[in-house]
């Protein structure tokens, strides 16, 4: 589920862009928890959630603890929270620059990581067909992304892969992961929590200089965790700590 468009036509695009995968948890899950219940008459739903759809539920467990008791049970495929120890090296490096990259962001009006382009998709179906002498290139920056895997890969499916991938999201999204990547420097390390703003703008939002804890000792609902030992955007303590 996902839109493109605003009930607003005139709405300016950086407050359109203007949201993470905590609103996501905060709002849109539970909106749509009460779409499903109210459209099926059912009391409960079991959620099944992979990657940035296990972050938004644990957002929304803990700022939204109550809709847990329409939750039956959650399934989580390759979870992500904390990311302190994520190998992703794309994420990392965006994490050393991630001040700098928002004020870039902010100055050039890029609020929004473009979903694929058609000049990409058919570089994609031309580049890394599978008989294609460029297609190792493909794959390797597939695996630099979720890590190696090549056993586990199926190369007939690439150029299908690379027509929807990237899909497009808001830049403050991956800032947010970025944040929580430890670093040495990041005030962020090792941590689950809202956005980090600068300590100022936290100050006038939360209270506080630094953004607040999830508070993840709020979660009742049964959890089963499914993940890959290789997966590059994974950080073991998720599975530890939960």
């Amino acid at each position: 589920m996902y839109s493109r468009k605003h009930y607003l036509p005139d709405i300016k695009k950086e407050l359109y862009w203007d949201f993470s995968w905590h609103e996501i948890g905060v709002y849109d899950l539970p909106a749509m928890i009460d779409y499903v219940l109210k459209t099926t008459g059912r009391e409960k739903l079991f959620y099944l959630g992979h990657s940035q759809g296990t972050t938004a539920f644990f957002v929304m467990a803990s700022e939204r603890p109550e809709y847990q008791d329409k939750i039956q049970a959650m399934v989580a495929m390759a979870p992500v929270a904390f990311c302190s120890r994520m190998n992703n090296p794309i994420l990392q490096f965006i994490a050393r620059f991630t001040g700098p990259i928002n004020g870039l962001m902010d100055l050039i009006g890029m609020y929004e990581f473009k979903p694929t382009g058609e000049a990409l998709k058919l570089f994609a179906k031309l580049v890394c067909a599978e008989d294609a002498i460029t297609q190792p290139l493909c794959s390797n920056i597939l695996f630099l992304i979720a890590g190696f895997n090549k056993d586990q890969f199926n190369a007939t499916l690439l150029p299908t892969i690379l027509q929807h991938t990237p899909a497009g999201s808001s830049t403050k999204q991956v800032l947010h992961y970025s944040q929580l990547i430890k670093t040495g420097f990041v005030i962020t390390s090792g941590k689950f929590r809202q956005y980090d703003y600068s300590w100022f703008a936290n100050l006038l939002k939360y209270g506080s200089l630094s953004p607040p804890d999830y508070d993840l000792g709020k979660i009742k609902v049964p959890i089963s965790l499914h993940y890959g030992t290789n997966d590059w955007l994974l950080d073991v303590k998720v599975r530890i700590f939960l």
